[in-house]
């Protein structure tokens, strides 16, 4: 997980499209190796997901806790990653970090800013669903990047190489089933 330190006033901020008029507030970009979104029964290599909390909740533990009554205490926006000769900017050096760490938790002391790593978009599906760790509420609104940005394999494969090798947790959570979720596109 990756955590970006920003002065409280300048925190990144995201609204409108689904999310309407509501605000929500960057907290953390985590990487998932391979993708935990399928599209159309396609997984691809690699995933990240950056997670905002409503700005009406002060942190991360009140919405938690209020997510059981509020199903969009959380909003997140996943870019989904394909094979390519080359690799997005911001996604090379996430994956060059991580070859570095021991650690799952990362804070960058030199943040750039969050379209570096998330860059913007027009088209993408929506839809409500829960969060990818325990305790699993459904309370994400979900963002997913109508296009896959690019990634080098050998990259991909290298940090999954460190991965197994190291006792470290992998981030990757089953596909779950669609339960009856509308899935919405926005162009």
């Amino acid at each position: 997980i990756l955590f970006g330190e920003w002065k409280s006033d300048q925190r990144p901020l995201i609204y409108g499209g689904a999310a309407h008029s509501r605000r929500y507030l960057f907290h953390s970009l985590t990487l998932h190796l391979p993708a935990e979104h399928t599209i159309g029964g396609l997984q691809y290599p690699a995933e990240t997901q950056a997670f905002y909390v409503s700005a009406e909740y002060k942190n991360m533990e009140h919405a938690l806790d209020a997510s059981p009554s509020d199903p969009q205490a959380f909003l997140a926006v996943a870019n989904m990653y394909k094979y390519s000769n080359h690799s997005h900017a911001g996604l090379q050096e996430l994956l060059e970090l991580s070859k570095t760490v021991r650690y799952r938790n990362v804070t960058m002391k030199k943040t750039k800013p969050l379209s570096y790593f998330n860059p913007p978009f027009k088209e993408y599906a929506c839809y409500q669903g829960s969060m990818p760790t325990p305790p699993c509420t459904e309370s994400v609104l979900w963002l997913i990047r109508g296009r896959a940005l690019s990634v080098q394999r050998e990259l991909v494969e290298e940090i999954l190489l460190r991965a197994t090798a190291e006792p470290r947790q992998m981030t990757f959570r089953t596909p779950q089933p669609l339960n009856d979720r509308k899935v919405y596109l926005f162009k």
